[in-house]
């Protein structure tokens, strides 16, 4: 009903003279949608009195502007003196609550992180806002005149770019104008959601240059996973442990609501029925908490206890396309926050003795996987969730709304159960 009654506004105010603004956002009631009226040489609304000239310039820039620029408008002040004086800047948000953790600086090797054309780019990616479904705003200007134009903008990027204009019947254009925004901001009232993003001097001039929305990603993360490795080579027990384990990825962070660890992405040498693993290695003040010793002790932890439930291999054996990998907290086989309400009540129920230490997952397609939790005492697993390659417990995903289970016995029996 909302977007009828704009429609209904402005094609009312189609032919008059008057300036409609309609600053509203996409999903919800929040909004404004007013008019500027011509009175003599002005366009007024309320105190706000705006030279019917300025229409004029507006209309002038909105029919001049050009589209994509091949380079940066000067206004945003990218060059190369400018990056020299902020490179430390772009560093320090690049680590932005990591700086305990990771040094704001460049290694040998990642210079490319913050050269000029990296930096250029990260502008542009930043200033130009292309239209998607995930803007929350849309700021539409009707202009009087002959032919009438329609301004139209859903980006959320300081000065707004870019713009969508049309003119009359004629096809819509899209176009580039840091002008155009400034011309625009006098008719936009600050109290909408756009009226902060017109104006992007400031952003520009200071902020661009500490965004961690902007350098987190481009800049943090490889930073991070360069420390995070290098954190890797200096534990004790690498030469050894990395014999028969590969890293392929490594971060720091608080990931899948883990403490604050040394988040390490590994692949097995092969031969036992582990494919690979993550770990996350927990932080003990500023250092990490474990050594490789403790991760190599985890997994032969667990792959000892598997040794006893023989239908994991023959799972695994049943097709090329099967993995199995395991995920390690300090030494702890899994990775679950919450045992005692998303594995105990089935553990308990089902009899299995002494308590769920280790979780793997099995893996038998991209999205399609079971989890199955044992000890090094119980006589048989636990599945939680279970794919198409348990028959007999497809679709089991425990919960405390689902609260169906299976027990798997050594050699592979599946007994399908549910919590009463």
């Amino acid at each position: 009903m909302r977007g009828a009654a704009v429609l209904l506004l402005a094609i009312a105010a189609w032919a008059a003279d008057e300036v409609v603004v309609s600053d509203t956002e996409v999903e919800g009631d929040e909004g404004l949608t007013y008019r500027f009226v011509r009175e003599g040489d002005f366009y007024v609304r309320g105190s706000v009195r705006i030279p019917a000239t300025h229409v004029a310039t507006l209309r002038r820039l909105a029919l001049d502007a050009a589209g994509d620029p091949k380079t940066l408008p000067e206004e945003l002040g990218v060059t190369p003196a400018r990056l020299e004086e902020m490179e430390s800047y772009i560093l320090e948000a690049a680590v932005h609550g990591l700086e305990d953790y990771v040094p704001a600086e460049l290694p040998e090797g990642l210079e490319h992180l913050v050269s000029f054309e990296a930096v250029v780019k990260a502008a542009r990616e930043t200033f130009i806002d292309p239209d998607t479904d995930t803007h929350d705003t849309e700021l539409l200007i009707k202009l009087p005149g002959d032919p009438p134009i329609t301004l139209r903008t859903a980006s959320e990027s300081p000065w707004k770019q870019p713009w969508h204009v049309r003119a009359g019947d004629a096809e819509e254009r899209t176009v580039v104008s840091i002008e155009l925004s400034k011309a625009a901001a006098l008719f936009v009232d600050g109290r909408g959601p756009s009226g902060s993003c017109l104006d992007g001097a400031r952003y520009w001039r200071d902020d661009f240059w500490r965004d961690y929305a902007v350098w987190g990603e481009r800049v943090g993360g490889p930073l991070v996973e360069h420390h995070a490795k290098a954190l890797c080579s200096d534990l004790a027990g690498s030469e050894e442990a990395l014999r028969r384990l590969r890293v392929t990825g490594a971060t720091i962070g608080n990931v899948n609501q883990q403490p604050l660890s040394l988040q390490v992405d590994l692949d097995c040498a092969g031969g036992g029925l582990v494919d690979s693993l993550r770990w996350w290695n927990v932080f003990d003040k500023l250092e990490p908490g474990y050594d490789w010793e403790d991760l190599v002790q985890a997994l032969d932890a667990a792959e000892q206890a598997a040794q006893r439930l023989p239908f994991l291999q023959a799972w695994k054996a049943a097709s090329p396309g099967r993995r199995v990998s395991i995920d390690v907290v300090g030494r702890t086989g899994h990775a679950e926050t919450n045992v005692r309400d998303f594995v105990e009540p089935a553990w308990d129920h089902s009899g299995l003795e002494g308590k769920p230490e280790f979780e793997l997952t099995l893996h038998s397609g991209r999205a399609e996987w079971s989890s199955v939790w044992f000890s090094t005492t119980a006589t048989g697993a636990l599945l939680v969730k279970a794919d198409a390659t348990f028959p007999d417990a497809k679709g089991v995903n425990f919960h405390a709304k689902t609260p169906e289970y299976a027990v798997v016995t050594p050699d592979g029996k599946v007994e399908r159960r549910k919590l009463r």
